[in-house]
Formats: structure tokens, C-alpha cells, sequence
């Protein structure tokens, strides 16, 4: 396939897929993942023995590391929503400006390594499906890295025609690691396992009331008691004096 004809092909897939996330669709882990490797593969494929020089060779990490990057910023900048409780994103204009500028990059870089050794421009424009898969494979990485991190569910595929959503062990997982919501649930049956069980009367505001009150009436009975006990004192001799002196009384009556 000569180069013209390739590049003109990616650049229509590129526009495709940059339609369809601008209208929005859910995150399925399958085409942003699947897809993009194999496109990496077939574009290894194609550089593979074409890239010999070290020029070349500069030249594909260089803008394989351009086309990561921005496809990184992609991710980052791609609109995370709940729709029907799954991920649904969707392209920003921002997500668009740097599908154009990874574009524009990689034709400019094709150009002038092709006017700088014009032995190596065919495989500078066969290098294209591996940048952009590239790319493609690392917007993707990051989107699922944030979608994991949401409330909403991350589906593998989504069904067709009614036909139930597959998932995926290793994305279920890391959501119910990483989701908040998860996190915060745990954490709060852990502190509710953690923590004794109280009773109305063992809360701390209500165990200082009652306390306060018994010592209090604690207090209170004892002023009493040391109040009374003299009295008590007092007045049990008194009694007993007056009895016997009226029962001296009453033996002196008898004598005389």
C-alpha cells in the first residue's frame, strides 16, 4: 500500500471515530483497547525493516513519543458522564484540536525527513498507523483509568439489541477498589465493626448528666444524714433520763 493512499485511509478512520465520540458513546474497554493494539501491530508490521538507519530510527521514537503524549492528553481531556448507569464520554473540542495537532505533527515530521533523506520517506509514511495506534492505545489507558474511579459501571462491550452488557473481572475489580463510593462504604463498615456498641445511657453526654446527678443527690443525702445524726444523739439520752427518773419517782411513791 503506498503511503498517499494509507495516509488519506487513517485520516478517515481518525475522522470517523472523532464523529462518534463527539456525539458520545459509552466507554467500552474493547474498542479502546483491541482496536488500537491492533492497529500498533500491523503499523510494527509495516515499519519493520524499513527503519534501518538511525535517523529513521530517531525519527519513529520521536513521533511514536509525540503521539503518546497527546494521546494522553486526549484522555484527559475526553468528558466523563453516567448515562443508564454506564461511563459515557465524549470528545471535547479540546479532545478534536489534539487529534488535528497529532495529525498535523506527524505529516510535517514525514516531510521533512523525506526532504532531509528521501531514501527513507516510505517508511516514514508507513510509520503513520503505528503513531496513531499508539495514541489511540494510550487515550485509551487513561479514559478507563478514570472511568474505574467513577460510580458508573465499566462495561467490556455493550450489548446489541437487549442483549446484556459483558464485563470485565479485571476492570470489576478495579472499580470496586478504586470507585469512591466503594471506598467510603468500607471504610464505614469498618469503623462500625471497630467501634463498642453503646447504649443510650453509655453516651458520653448523657453518662456526665447522670453522674452529675447522682452525685449530686449523693451529696445531698449525706448534708442529711450529718445534719440528723446529732439530733439522733441528742435526743435518744434524753428519753432514757426521763424514764428513770419516773421510775426512780415512782419507787420513792411506794416507800413512802
Amino acid at each position: 500500500m503506498s503511503g498517499p493512499v494509507e495516509i488519506v485511509l487513517i485520516i478517515a478512520a481518525v475522522c470517523y471515530v472523532m464523529v462518534r465520540r463527539l456525539l458520545g458513546e459509552p466507554a467500552e474497554a474493547k474498542r479502546m483497547l483491541i482496536l488500537p493494539a491492533v492497529l500498533s501491530l500491523v503499523g510494527v508490521s509495516n515499519v519493520s525493516g524499513h527503519h534501518t538507519g538511525v535517523a529513521s530510527v530517531v525519527f519513529l521514537v520521536a513521533t511514536g513519543g509525540i503521539s503518546v503524549l497527546l494521546g494522553v492528553l486526549r484522555g484527559v481531556s475526553i468528558r466523563l458522564s453516567n448515562r443508564d448507569g454506564l461511563v459515557f464520554m465524549r470528545y471535547t473540542w479540546v479532545t478534536v484540536a489534539l487529534w488535528v495537532l497529532n495529525i498535523v505533527v506527524k505529516i510535517a515530521a514525514n516531510v521533512t525527513l523525506g526532504a532531509v533523506d528521501p531514501h527513507v520517506s516510505d517508511a516514514a509514511g508507513n510509520s503513520l498507523l503505528l503513531t496513531v495506534g499508539l495514541g489511540m492505545l494510550a487515550e485509551g489507558i487513561v479514559v478507563l483509568g478514570r472511568a474505574v474511579r467513577t460510580d458508573s459501571r465499566v462495561v467490556w462491550t455493550v450489548g446489541k439489541d437487549g442483549q446484556p452488557h459483558t464485563s470485565s473481572p479485571l476492570l470489576d475489580s478495579l472499580q470496586q477498589r478504586f470507585a469512591p463510593s466503594q471506598s467510603h462504604s468500607q471504610s464505614h463498615s469498618q469503623s462500625h465493626s471497630h467501634s463498642p456498641s453503646q447504649s443510650p445511657n453509655d453516651l458520653p453526654g448523657r453518662h456526665t448528666a447522670g453522674g452529675s446527678h447522682a452525685a449530686t443527690s449523693s451529696h445531698t443525702a449525706t448534708a442529711t444524714a450529718t445534719r440528723t445524726a446529732p439530733h439522733q444523739r441528742g435526743t435518744a439520752p434524753s428519753m432514757l433520763d426521763a424514764l428513770r427518773d419516773a421510775d426512780s419517782r415512782s419507787r420513792q411513791d411506794r416507800r413512802y
